[in-house]
């Protein structure tokens, strides 16, 4: 079963948005190409993460390492 990570980080953006650790999380843009994935978190102000290399993820592992990411 292929997953639709673009579907998972829209979803995931929303349930974090909604937290107050996160509520200021404006987008999750997924990107990909030939043999690469990112997530890069968007807050607001245009404040930006680094990307997060999310190639070979499950749904699952995308969330943990996105969440693991901006935790920071």
């Amino acid at each position: 079963m292929s997953e639709d990570k673009q579907a998972v980080c829209d979803a995931l953006q929303v349930a974090l948005s909604m937290t107050r650790q996160f509520s200021d999380l404006i987008e999750l843009r997924y990107e990909s190409g030939e043999g690469w994935e990112t997530v890069t978190p968007i807050f607001e102000n245009d404040y930006r993460r680094p990307p997060i290399n999310v190639h070979y993820d499950s749904g699952w592992a995308l969330i943990k390492d996105v969440v693991f990411h901006i935790e920071g």
